[in-house]
């Protein structure tokens, strides 16, 4: 064969395109409150627990006891992704990038929704007649990075303590309506299953759980992403349990969808993916931030 061969040699390049691996859309979308919201700000009105009075005398008086009233804000954002497709593009490569352009687009705007969710959970929240009072989290509905049952405090991950103190701390406040959550990284998840191989009765449970065969433990369904807040200088991640009613998600616009022409950029074809929405906290009995170390 001539040694001059190398010059008819092809070289192959694939039509399809490989996707990066990614949360795709929203998971927790089905684990709060979702409400359709029209205008710049909604607000939810709230009533609060009563005592009754005993009777005690004959003719008594009527004693009137006010009801409770407490208001939250939730206010819309708005959210866009856009790219373009150059025509020269199109009759220069073998990969049609419009399909996939849009599923990322629209998987990136379903991640971006959980992250609101995420940053609402523990962040601040609006009360008040006009929505102007600040409302932080509640730091008794905390587990700490170093809780334990008993004995010394010490820093640990995730653990059956501190799931077994998040339901408490729920229960405590009549917050376990049957829809409880539990949001953790894959991290946690590890964690409950090193802590358990050995010493608990919990670990079957846990193993089929980290394996993906169950969701659901001590009255839990469990939720992974790694959107979760980590303090790098600490190892410190920020995991949280909620009832669904303590979390509120407000759509304004669902996600759509733009593909045409855009005169302004010589007709070549753009693509838009955008919505509106944003979350907020409801109720701070109905939600736990749980602690968990990630140190090496």
């Amino acid at each position: 064969m001539s040694t001059q061969i190398d010059t008819a040699l092809v070289q192959q390049y694939s039509a399809n395109l490989e996707r990066a691996f990614q949360q795709k859309g929203s998971r927790l979308r089905d684990w709060v409150r979702v409400e359709r919201q029209q205008g710049e700000h909604a607000y939810y009105d709230r009533t609060g627990k009563v005592s009754v009075n005993e009777i005690v005398t004959r003719h008594a008086d009527t004693v009137l006891t006010d009801t409770p009233h407490t208001r939250r804000r939730v206010s819309l954002r708005h959210w866009s992704h856009a790219d373009m497709i150059d025509d020269p593009d199109k009759v220069q490569t073998i990969a049609n990038f419009q399909s996939p352009y849009l599923t990322e687009a629209r998987d990136g705007m379903g991640r971006q929704l959980d992250q609101q969710i995420v940053d609402a959970a523990g962040g601040t929240s609006y009360s008040g007649k006009t929505g102007s009072t600040s409302v932080v989290f509640d730091t008794n509905q905390d587990v700490a990075v170093n809780y334990v049952d008993s004995g010394g405090a010490a820093n640990s991950g995730l653990n059956v303590a501190k799931l077994r103190q998040a339901r408490y701390l729920l229960q405590k406040q009549e917050a376990i309506e049957g829809n409880e959550v539990f949001v953790v990284t894959a991290k946690q998840l590890q964690d409950l299953l090193k802590e358990t191989e050995v010493t608990s009765s919990d670990y079957a449970a846990v193993k089929a759980l980290v394996h993906g065969e169950v969701n659901t433990f001590l009255g839990f369904t469990f939720i992974s992403t790694e959107l979760l807040p980590l303090v790098t200088a600490t190892d410190v991640r920020t995991c949280y349990a909620w009832t669904r009613r303590a979390m509120i998600a407000a759509i304004g616009m669902e996600i759509q969808t733009f593909v045409g022409p855009n005169p302004s950029k010589n007709n070549n074809i753009q693509l838009q993916v955008k919505a509106s929405f944003d979350a907020s906290r409801m109720w701070e009995e109905g939600i736990v931030r749980v602690y968990a170390d990630e140190s090496p």
